[in-house]
């Protein structure tokens, strides 16, 4: 089929107004003054004729035939200047757009080869930390490097502290999706305990602080938006009559019994350039049904003991903030509010997860509070972190989006998929059990089964466009194990077209095949193989291909 035309790519009209014998005035809008993906309106308006001239060289008459080839003209020259500003429009916000998606880059017309790399040396490896004004933020111990993405250029540094910095807020991995959300500041932690210092970085490389932070909390570290994350043991407990059980050397321990007592802990955010407390929480100790987080080992991991003031953790990505330790566990959005995840489980290690939607709000999944247990129904979660809708099932988050179609979602219910809108109502359902949702982009979602059978659906109805039975098998030539969302490491899309990337079987080498289908036809539209010196992931930066390893950071053309 035919590709179809985008939501945003905006159409144009033209209004005209009889001029009865008169000149038109005509008005072109400007590109900035049109509204995103709108419809840029063209008056051509009656305006009143110019008074005679008292003297000069008499003028004829304008004929109506003259007219209409007036109005002609200009419906052609104003045709063009809206569809240059439209288009103009239309490629700034797609642009802007996949910028920010999941696994969103901004062309995937060709394969991709590696255009620059950045090595670890010998005086220190290198760790990528954050995009930042189109520089990827390498770290080696105390120096801080901004790299081009298009080049691998250095465009500045910065010297921190000491070598024990830590740096971070900037991205992090979850859910098997491949992106770093890029940030407007960077915060690095130097020294320990009630000596630390404090270094906020701009997105052009400039230090905009640099200060002591004089806080004694148990836990401390850098956080997204310029920020710092604290939090403290608070209140009392009793100690749980519980028993452990397996081997600490090889890290399998497991709690004989259920910790029924705890610490709450006190969770503030701080702005890390002024210091001042963006906001403060209590989070309230849970029953504990998994107890994994309540163990610390000791005397070099050969033994453990169940400690409730263990240590405190946090994790962050894109804009969620995750708070958790020995029946602990929080997840807050920018402004501090608790996102409701999970209704009468107590943290376990597969108790919660919280995943961003491209298009605003959050989905929070839970199992039943143990390891290995059935998964139950999904949540969708507005922006402030409140409950929309029990979804009863699974709700399916693309691994890459071209950031547009917001308000449609896949949830896998049974052996069924139901689309539903932010709301939850069911927009339509199709008796397919879809595995994982690869790409949604164009109006068209691509989904995989347990089979490995790759399919494009329309989002709309949920009709079937395209298919491949087995689209990893079909490039490489032979059957290959595992499912497609097993063997798929990332996902991107520029909107038009869905790239696959996965490891090559091949022990003698290190390699990752690339394949690209169009998301409209489901075309095959190239294949590649990179062969590489170490193990990595490939991320989406800023709509730029990168490449991360513990030897190199390699920038993809």
């Amino acid at each position: 089929m035919g590709r179809r035309r985008d939501a945003d790519d905006g159409v144009f009209t033209f209004e005209i107004v009889p001029g009865d014998g008169h000149d038109p005035r005509r008005s072109a809008p400007e590109a900035a003054d049109l509204p995103d993906g709108g419809a840029a309106v063209v008056h051509l308006e009656r305006v009143e004729p110019d008074p005679e001239p008292e003297a000069g060289p008499a003028r004829g008459p304008r004929t109506p035939h003259a007219q209409r080839w007036l109005v002609a003209v200009l419906v052609l020259v104003l045709g063009a200047v809206g569809a240059v500003a439209i288009d103009v429009v239309g490629d700034r916000n797609r642009a802007a757009a996949l910028r920010v998606a999941s696994g969103g880059v901004l062309d995937l017309s060709r394969p991709p080869a590696v255009t620059w790399d950045v090595r670890a040396d010998d005086r220190a490896p290198g760790g990528l930390v954050a995009v930042m004004g189109g520089a990827a933020v390498i770290q080696r111990y105390d120096d801080l490097e901004g790299v081009d993405l298009d080049t691998g250029e250095r465009r500045w540094s910065v010297r921190l502290p000491d070598r024990t910095s830590e740096c971070g807020g900037g991205y992090g991995l979850w859910d098997q999706r491949a992106r770093i959300v890029p940030s407007r500041l960077l915060v690095c932690l130097s020294g320990r305990a009630e000596e630390r210092t404090v270094v906020v970085v701009d997105a052009e490389g400039g230090v905009v602080s640099r200060r002591p932070l004089e806080v004694a909390d148990d836990l401390v570290r850098p956080a997204p938006h310029g920020a710092v994350v604290t939090a403290s043991w608070v209140g009392q407990a009793s100690e749980p009559d519980v028993g452990l059980t397996g081997d600490p050397a090889a890290g399998d321990v497991q709690v004989d019994g259920e910790i029924a007592d705890g610490y709450d802990a006190e969770v503030r955010l701080l702005d890390a350039v002024t210091g001042e407390v963006r906001w403060e929480r209590m989070v309230e100790f849970e029953p504990v049904l998994d107890g994994y987080r309540c163990v610390e080992y000791t005397n070099g991991g050969r033994d453990a003991e169940v400690d409730l003031r263990g240590e405190l953790r946090v994790a962050s990505a894109g804009d969620l903030l995750w708070v958790f330790g020995c029946g602990i566990d929080a997840w807050f959005t920018p402004a501090g509010e608790r996102l409701e995840v999970v209704a009468g489980v107590g943290p376990s290690s597969h108790g919660a997860a919280v995943r961003a939607l491209d298009g605003g709000g959050y989905v929070g999944s839970a199992t039943g509070g143990r390891v290995g247990s059935v998964p139950e129904g999904d949540r969708l979660l507005g922006r402030d972190g409140q409950v929309r809708r029990e979804l009863g099932g699974h709700l399916l988050v693309p691994r890459a989006s071209d950031g547009g179609r917001g308000g449609v979602h896949l949830v896998r219910v049974g052996d069924e998929t139901h689309a539903v809108d932010d709301e939850g109502r069911v927009l339509w359902v199709r008796g397919t059990r879809v595995v994982a949702l690869l790409a949604q982009a164009g109006g068209i979602a691509v989904v995989t089964d347990a089979l490995g059978r790759v399919a494009g659906l329309d989002l709309d109805t949920g009709r079937e466009i395209w298919s491949h039975d087995d689209l990893l098998a079909d490039v490489e030539g032979e059957r290959v194990w595992g499912s497609v969302s097993d063997r798929v490491q990332s996902v991107f899309t520029d909107g038009r077209r869905m790239a696959l990337v996965w490891p090559a079987l091949d022990q003698e080498q290190i390699a990752a095949h690339w394949a690209a289908v169009d998301v409209a036809t489901g075309e095959l539209v190239w294949t590649s193989m990179l062969e590489h010196d170490a193990w990595g992931i490939d991320l989406a930066a800023d709509g730029r291909l990168l490449r991360w390893s513990p030897t190199a950071i390699v920038g993809l053309g």
